[in-house]
């Protein structure tokens, strides 16, 4: 090898981001405590721009981080190298096309990680390649690449709830020193409206609970010496800017908490399933509308005619709404049925499967309203009739 060689060799391994690095072997992490070590030197804690994007897909201790070898897609190119127990690192190429413009490659580094027992993907702004920015490679490559993981895997999805009380949870923990700087909240009437001014979380809160509407992400800045600036949304994407990233994570662990409670109920509903009973899930929303009301109903069987992986069969439409649901990608079945109170009510089929579920919830309240309770029960017969 030539001096020239070499030191070109240096020059572009020192460019190189924190997860390019991994890739081919070069100082990795004994700890999942040393990785977000490592990622914090790299990113700096001064960036105003997005520096690292999390997305998290498992709350159980059981997948190992080698279970995203077998993720590519038909629309990513991939190669796959597992770190260690807790750490992988995976290099995707994609080519995005859109109408009236010429395709391009999207191409960069991805990070598996497991921390505190959640399993996250990472991306850093140092380890995206080809790509009009860092949010472009965020949303065409992290966040589309884990959708592609179903039916095997569900990225997790956070309701405007669990955001607002981790908020309140962070403002009383920091003496209320929680500032909003940008929000998304969504209304009935007027849709989602972004908001770029800086907020008191109370201010929000008042204005949710006066208009009927809910909060889809949020820009947050915690005060303090071990503070942070970081976004999160109800699309489960994380993105950190600046500070104790460290600290950021615990927080977001404990945030996790909460919706892991929610998805154990979806899960008590697939073991309650079996060929002599049936188990229900009781979904209630989080301001007043009604899926017994013809117009909402029937909004929601032609965005489930259009959705992808679903069959639906109306058996029933007005006064009271009864669907026959076919998830086409796992094969599970489900009966589900608008209540009386304007919420719904499923009935999983013996081959329900928990992740299934779980999609199917999400996606109801990603594109109706967010979800606020799930209650679980199970019946001994299959159900006819109106629902109270």
């Amino acid at each position: 090898m030539t001096t020239d060689v070499c030191v070109k060799q240096l020059f572009e391994y020192s460019k190189a981001g924190p997860l390019e690095r991994l890739s081919h072997g070069r100082g990795i992490p004994s700890s999942a405590d040393g990785f977000i070590h490592m990622l914090a030197e790299t990113v700096g804690y001064a960036s105003p721009e997005i520096a690292v994007a999390f997305l998290a897909i498992d709350l159980d201790q059981d997948l190992p981080v080698s279970i995203f070898e077998s993720y590519e897609g038909n629309q990513f190119d991939g190669e796959h190298r597992v770190v260690s127990d807790f750490l992988s690192v995976h290099h995707l190429k994609r080519t995005v096309r859109r109408p009236l413009e010429s395709p391009r490659t999207i191409e960069g580094y991805l990070a598996a990680f497991r921390y505190n027992g959640v399993l996250f993907l990472a991306a850093t702004r140092n380890d995206f390649i080809q790509a009009i920015n860092f949010t472009d490679f965020r949303d065409h490559c992290l966040f589309e690449w884990a959708q592609t993981f179903y039916p095997g895997l569900v990225p997790i999805r956070l309701s405007s709830r669990t955001l607002l009380e981790f908020f309140g949870s962070l403002n009383q923990s920091v003496s209320n020193s929680v500032r909003l700087l940008r929000t998304t909240m969504r209304f009935p009437q007027e849709g989602f409206q972004t908001t770029e001014r800086t907020e008191e979380l109370s201010t929000v809160l008042e204005r949710l609970e006066d208009e009927g509407g809910f909060l889809d992400r949020a820009t947050v800045q915690i005060a303090g010496d071990n503070g942070y600036v970081a976004s999160v949304g109800r699309n489960g994407l994380l993105a950190y800017h600046c500070g104790d990233l460290r600290r950021l994570l615990g927080d977001v662990v404990e945030l996790l908490g909460g919706e892991k409670a929610q998805r154990d109920k979806i899960g008590k509903v697939v073991e309650e399933s079996s060929n002599t009973a049936l188990g229900v899930l009781e979904i209630s929303f989080s301001r007043s509308i009604s899926f017994c009301k013809f117009e909402l109903a029937q909004a929601l069987v032609e965005a489930l005619e259009k959705a992808s992986p679903y069959s639906v069969t109306v058996l029933h439409g007005n006064p009271y709404l009864h669907l026959a649901i076919m998830d086409l990608a796992h094969g599970s079945t489900y009966s589900l049925y608008s209540r009386e109170d304007g919420g719904l009510r499923i009935y999983a089929g013996p081959s329900a499967d928990r992740t299934s579920l779980e999609h199917l919830v999400d996606w109801i309240s990603a594109r109706f309203c967010d979800v606020s309770q799930l209650e679980v029960s199970q019946v001994r017969t299959a159900p006819r009739g109106r629902h109270k």
